[in-house]
């Protein structure tokens, strides 16, 4: 877990941008691969929680990220941006 950094999400005109920390030590470039094609890497288990909570009444869909990544490409012909330097993760999502 990775504690006193929080993520924080960009808006802008025409993209939104997720910045998510995570720890370097130990992370291998074979992992962020890994992670496009849906292998979790749950680093901030309280962040997991809150968002796959039922007790928010959402309607949750699965597919993780392989899922996003398509639907991204076909809403904006564009693939979102996946970096992760810095002990951060990065992922900008184009609009039309």
């Amino acid at each position: 877990m990775v504690r006193d950094v929080t993520t924080r999400l960009h808006i802008f005109d025409r993209a939104i941008e997720v910045v998510n920390p995570r720890r370097s030590a130990g992370f291998a470039p074979q992992a962020l691969r890994s992670i496009r094609f849906g292998v979790q890497q749950r680093l901030n288990p309280r962040t997991v929680a809150i968002f796959s909570s039922p007790a928010y009444g959402l309607r949750l869909v699965s597919g993780g990220l392989p899922m996003l990544l398509r639907q991204a490409r076909a809403f904006s012909n564009r693939l979102p941006e996946i970096v992760s330097f810095n002990d951060e993760f990065r992922m900008r999502v184009h609009g039309v």
